[in-house]
């Protein structure tokens, strides 16, 4: 009983703690062009912003707290990184 109870406690931890995750396009953008500024849901966005290639490979990832961009990360169609870096 004590391990059910330890597994199940640990899943609702790990659940609760995961950050959002969004498809990019689903993000409104109420920012300018040179300072944008992500909304969700009717809130600043803090998560993740993800597109993916047509073959199902995560293509970009974009880290957000409090609606702004803080991290980059882009893939080529075969899964390489070719480019991480914060943003400003």
């Amino acid at each position: 009983m004590k391990r059910i109870f330890s597994i199940v406690l640990v899943s609702v931890i790990l659940i609760g703690c995961s950050e959002n995750r969004v498809v990019v396009n689903q993000l409104i953008d109420k920012g300018s062009r040179s300072s944008p500024l992500m909304y969700y849901e009717s809130g600043l966005f803090n998560g993740i912003g993800y597109d993916v290639y047509s073959n199902g490979k995560l293509r970009l990832e974009i880290k957000y707290k409090d609606g702004v961009g803080i991290k980059r990360t882009i893939w080529n169609p075969n899964g390489e990184i070719i480019e991480e870096n914060y943003l400003d």
